[in-house]
């Protein structure tokens, strides 16, 4: 079941090593002090994505 179904998504620009990389997320976690989000597609697919790597983000 994915839970995320229902949620908005979220697509950023993100900084890579060799290009910008464009993602389609939903947004499920911010963590202040680390100055990170996590970013969840399905139910086990997630990755934890730095702010300051963020080019531009729309909903």
């Amino acid at each position: 079941m994915n839970r995320n179904r229902n949620k908005d998504q979220l697509t950023m620009t993100v900084i890579n090593l060799f290009d910008d990389e464009v993602m389609s997320w939903v947004v499920t976690s911010i963590d202040k002090p680390r100055r990170r989000i996590k970013l969840v597609r399905g139910d086990e697919d997630y990755s934890w994505i730095k702010i300051e790597e963020i080019i531009a983000a729309t909903l």
